[in-house]
């Protein structure tokens, strides 16, 4: 199982790898950041924070009711990870909206 949940997890973090990996480049450039580059890195927590559910529904497929029982730390960090993606900054639903909208051109509702 632990290989499947790393299998999971790899496609999300090299994709936030790619989506900050300019970063240091643009910093050091003092080049300001595009909506184009801040949509892409909403896009790649919003696609890693997926793959990570998915990774914790199948954890918690194994370790069935006990894993959520209080005490181990597993409990706490699904709990956790249950209201992370509710944050407006990773909601799917937005970040799917703004990408898509900047993707044909029409307005967003980034400060940009």
């Amino acid at each position: 199982m632990a290989s499947l949940v790393r299998a999971i997890i790899a496609p999300g973090r090299a994709g936030v790898g790619r989506a900050i990996y300019f970063s240091p480049a643009m910093i050091e450039a003092a080049q300001i950041p595009t909506e184009r580059d801040y949509l892409d890195q909403l896009g790649a927590s919003m696609i890693s924070l997926k793959l990570c559910d998915d990774a914790m529904r199948l954890i918690l497929r194994v370790l069935g009711g006990n894993g959520l029982r209080e005490g181990p730390s597993f409990e706490r960090r699904y709990r956790d990870f249950q209201a992370m993606p509710l944050h407006i900054n990773a909601h799917p639903d937005r970040v799917s909206e703004q990408i898509g909208r900047n993707a044909l051109g029409l307005p967003t509702d980034n400060p940009f």
